[in-house]
């Protein structure tokens, strides 16, 4: 059976051992310690010392003597309990290590001078499982400060993850979203852009290489950049999606504000040359009218008229221009035969194919098609495409031609204006019926025009509820642009 004592020391153990357990920090660390010592011994003073940028220094800043420093400097090289008497009392210098490291080092004065083999004993077991405990205390103290740090820098990233503008986006070879900002909410819903974003990054996993494309979707403009990166050996495609429509709209400004310019110079061009003329055989006929032959003056006379006319064709498309873009101009619908305007349309072409050495025919499929639509608008936007291929033929080949046709249905007429000129690149058959809008060729700069041609025709096409566009086109081979209008209520 045990004795008295050995239960008395078991007991103090166990008391030793549960006081340690309920250490959560290191701050509790320091008062348990003082605890446990002043339940054995009461203490006077008491000194708590760690090293500190390789000086020792007194934890809780306590005033000490410079015999103290010196005894616990000591007892800190040693590692080691040691008892050193003063005045009537004693020093405790209780290192606390976890092997050959001294973590910190407990002094305290008490009025005893002998201490008893129990006594060491229970410092030594304080000191040996305090070390212990101290050590798990700054391994976990050290990973809570890792772990704040990685916090804060997670946050950090985050913050400047999702206040990027752009959406990004990482997919897995599966294409599942491995993750996403915030910013990808606002495309979110867009089913038709993730469909491209979900072939786009299929790509750059395939290919291991990186994409960049821009796409319009609905309106709006996107950047789309796809990298391949690799995490834990896997594929992944990183994707930066960025809303330009702000920079491509600015740029379509800048472009539209150079195609003003471009063409009010064109225009005042085009209205010069014919009051130049005008200007010079009136002055020819003012100064030489008594010289001048009938032929001759009704030659001037007949240039003059040709000039005006021009003159007047060209102030007539503006003030349509006008109206078009101001939303005032009316259609006035009336009972014609189209055969019959088409055929004038040839006629009154004739001198410009000429000049040109352009051959301009039409084949219909009825001698009279009666229709009700606004005559001067469909004059305007059928001859509108018919100078377009005289002006655009290829002065390369040896023969050009433009053809119109036309065809009807009990509802509708079509017509066709074909020509072996020019032709015309995919990627403008969309822009060619914009404003002011020129193929950037060395061609399309030498041949004069306003440039509101063909966006006129399509507005007028389209008033009548109709449709206008480009067939087929092949560069150096022609183009066929194709018109099919309602022949309205006859």
């Amino acid at each position: 059976m045990q004795s008295q004592n050995e239960t008395n020391i078991f007991g103090r153990i166990s008391n030793i051992i549960m006081e340690l357990s309920k250490i959560g920090d290191i701050e509790s660390s320091y008062s348990t310690l003082s605890s446990l010592i002043n339940s054995m011994v009461k203490t006077e003073e008491e000194y708590f010392f760690a090293e500190k940028e390789s000086t020792l220094s007194e934890i809780f800043n306590h005033n000490y003597s410079r015999d103290i420093y010196d005894l616990i400097k000591w007892g800190y090289s040693q590692g080691d309990i040691s008892m050193f008497p003063e005045g009537e009392g004693s020093i405790i210098i209780l290192p606390i290590s976890k092997g050959p490291k001294v973590l910190f080092v407990y002094a305290a004065y008490v009025k005893l001078q002998e201490f008893s083999n129990e006594f060491m004993m229970f410092l030594r077991i304080i000191a040996f499982l305090m070390g212990s405990l101290y050590e798990n205390l700054l391994l976990y103290n050290e990973i809570l400060d890792k772990n704040a740090i990685i916090e804060k820098n997670k946050n950090f990233l985050d913050t400047l993850i999702n206040g990027s503008i752009d959406s990004i986006i990482v997919y897995d070879k599966s294409m599942n979203i491995y993750f996403k900002n915030s910013s990808y909410d606002s495309i979110s819903d867009n089913s038709l852009l993730l469909e491209k974003l979900h072939d786009i990054n299929i790509a750059t996993i395939d290919s291991n290489k990186r994409q960049i494309v821009e796409l319009e979707q609905d309106g709006k403009f996107y950047s789309i950049e796809s990298l391949p990166i690799y995490f834990e050996q896997e594929s992944f495609a990183l994707c930066f999606i960025r809303d330009i429509s702000g920079t491509k709209e600015l740029e379509k400004l800048k472009q539209l504000d150079k195609m003003k310019m471009e063409f009010l110079s064109m225009m005042s061009h085009e209205l010069r040359t014919p009051l130049s003329a005008v200007k010079a055989y009136s002055e020819t006929i003012i100064t030489a009218f008594e010289d001048m032959d009938r032929d001759t003056t009704l030659a001037f006379l007949t240039t003059i008229l040709t000039e005006a006319n021009h003159l007047e064709k060209l102030l007539n498309d503006l003030l349509d221009f006008s109206k078009l873009e101001l939303k005032t101009l009316k259609l006035e619908p009336s009972v014609f035969d189209i055969v019959e305007l088409i055929n004038d349309i040839v006629n009154s072409s004739e001198q410009a194919a000429t000049a040109s050495k352009v051959t301009v025919s039409f084949e219909k499929s009825k001698e009279h098609i009666k229709v009700n639509l606004d005559k001067s608008r469909v004059r305007q936007a059928v001859n509108n495409i018919l100078q377009n291929a005289i002006k655009f033929c290829d002065r390369e080949k040896e023969s050009s031609f433009a053809k119109i046709s036309l065809d009807d249905t009990p509802s509708s007429v079509e017509i066709k204006v074909e020509d072996n000129g020019i032709g015309i690149n995919e990627k403008y058959y969309s822009k060619v019926f914009e404003k002011f809008f020129k193929v950037d060729s060395s061609l399309t700069y030498q041949v004069q025009g306003t440039g509101i041609g063909l966006s006129m025709a399509k507005e007028f096409v389209e008033m009548h509820g109709g449709s206008i566009c480009i067939e087929k086109s092949t560069e150096g081979i022609g183009t066929t642009f194709k018109i099919n209008l309602p022949k309205g209520v006859l």
